[in-house]
């Protein structure tokens, strides 16, 4: 694989047996969570998986307000703390909170991104001066190998991050948009990644994770880093799963069954190949107390019965 240092991109991309390993361990770790179900964290954990990722983000380029600021400036209270530092965490806080407003394809987007991280801060929201002509012409090269080339998203993320940390477009928050724009990437490949918070892991390896975006650089060989980001993800995954990992009560199961729901009807069998842990009499009771809650419309009777949704 190279990343040349041309203003148009190519790509030159042989599958290593260590990448496609990798790959497919996310692969099988996103599958185990969609058999169990893991997809639907609550409220609250979505809210302190995202409070640990702008923690992440802010810390790894210097900002080192603690997760306590950061709750109490999430909640407008005014924290001790350099006007500076709190204005850049309530910019990362807010970028977060409609990050489902930014297309991960999309320049404009990125570009209303910096805006967000720097409102109000004594920095620039234009390319780097010195280089502006260049860096215009890389960062749509950079786009256009994100919009058509053909390698997997979970790639694709991975370059993106180095490249767009090669071009260093902008004075400050290189670092903050790359690795926000990976989440977008890999979000649009499997929306649990929203609740993967890699950035805590790659603040803790920062070191290594340094080191390695140099030496891609340099080498223009990018494996060990993409090696690198699949490793943390793995890792990312494998503790949401350890984390997350709960028996589903009647009321999860439903609420999931529903959510999924596209058809007419449906009888216990269905029911059944969606959760296939649970017994006959389970899905019995759990149908039973939706039709009773008056989420479900019972037809027929016995092994006949047909479920329909009620209309909202």
């Amino acid at each position: 694989m190279i990343l040349s240092n041309e203003a148009i991109m190519q790509v030159t991309f042989i599958v290593e047996p260590k990448v496609l390993s990798g790959a497919i361990a996310i692969a099988e770790k996103l599958g185990e969570i969609n058999a169990a179900h893991l997809y639907h964290p609550s409220k609250r954990l979505q809210k302190r998986k995202h409070l640990n990722a702008v923690l992440a983000t802010l810390a790894i380029e210097g900002n080192y307000i603690s997760i306590d600021q950061l709750i109490a400036l999430s909640n407008k209270y005014i924290i001790r703390a350099s006007e500076h530092d709190s204005k850049e965490a309530i910019n990362a806080l807010y970028a977060y909170s409609i990050a489902s407003d930014f297309n991960y394809s999309s320049l404009r987007d990125l570009k209303k991104l910096q805006k967000t991280f720097s409102k109000g801060l004594d920095q620039s929201n234009s390319y780097r001066s010195i280089k502006n002509d260049l860096i215009k012409d890389e960062m749509d090269a950079l786009f256009t190998y994100l919009n058509k080339h053909n390698d997997h998203l979970l790639i694709k993320s991975c370059l993106f991050h180095l490249q767009l940390l090669k071009i260093s477009p902008y004075e400050k928050a290189n670092i903050r948009l790359a690795l926000f724009w990976q989440k977008l990437i890999l979000k649009a490949f499997a929306p649990v990644f929203d609740f993967i918070t890699f950035e805590t892991q790659i603040y803790e390896k920062q070191r290594e994770y340094r080191k390695l975006v140099n030496t891609a650089i340099e080498t223009k060989d990018p494996v060990p880093f993409i090696l690198f980001l699949f490793n943390l993800l793995d890792m990312s995954l494998e503790e949401y799963l350890r984390k997350q990992k709960t028996t589903l009560n009647n009321d999860d199961r439903m609420s999931i069954f529903i959510d999924a729901f596209d058809g007419d009807s449906f009888t216990r069998q269905d029911y059944l190949r969606r959760f296939k842990n649970i017994s006959s009499v389970t899905a019995s009771r759990d149908l039973r107390t939706a039709v009773e809650s008056n989420l479900l419309i019972k037809i027929g009777d016995k092994r006949l019965s047909k479920y329909k949704l009620v209309a909202i």
